[in-house]
């Protein structure tokens, strides 16, 4: 076997990567972060920081699959290739989402938590929705949980448990 062989090899086993779409809402980046433990075997995980401008209050409807509303000096790089396989968003990071899809060719899959409206949705791979939402649209792509996304685990549950009785 020869070194281009070698290093194709290399190449091949190497995970896909993943940008999660961390704005400033707290429950959004919770749920994110709740979904980390599950994915972070087949993916590196890249937060990229999102800072709206006065756009962002506009409907997901009109956002489109835009930038619009996302202030690009202040948040994390986005246009930058290679895009992502996947991306991680949340109800109002979706126009971003679908953004990078588009700008990607499809080659980027998209990963939503939470509803974000019927305006794209046919569009993002895989919708993770709380039960509560159930019936607001149909699809194959829809996943639906008991409640939401969230931090705590046996492994988070044993560290705080171990840090208060350090205290």
């Amino acid at each position: 076997t020869n070194r281009f062989t070698i290093k194709i090899l290399e190449l091949s086993n190497m995970k896909k990567t993943i940008w999660a779409l961390m704005d400033d809402r707290a429950g959004s980046v919770g749920q994110a972060r709740g979904i980390f433990p599950a994915i972070e075997d087949e993916f590196d995980i890249i937060e990229k920081k999102i800072v709206y401008n006065r756009l962002a209050a506009l409907p997901n409807m009109l956002r489109g699959k835009t930038l619009i509303g996302v202030d690009l000096k202040e948040s994390s790089p986005l246009k930058n290739e290679p895009f992502p396989d996947a991306v991680l968003s949340s109800r109002r990071t979706a126009p971003i989402a679908l953004w990078l899809k588009k700008a990607s060719k499809g080659k980027t899959k998209i990963i939503q938590l939470m509803f974000p409206g019927n305006f794209g949705l046919k569009d993002i791979d895989l919708v993770i929705i709380p039960e509560h939402d159930r019936g607001k649209a149909e699809g194959d792509n829809l996943f639906y949980i008991t409640g939401c996304a969230h931090r705590v685990s046996e492994k988070a549950l044993k560290e705080a448990r171990a840090k208060w009785e350090q205290e």
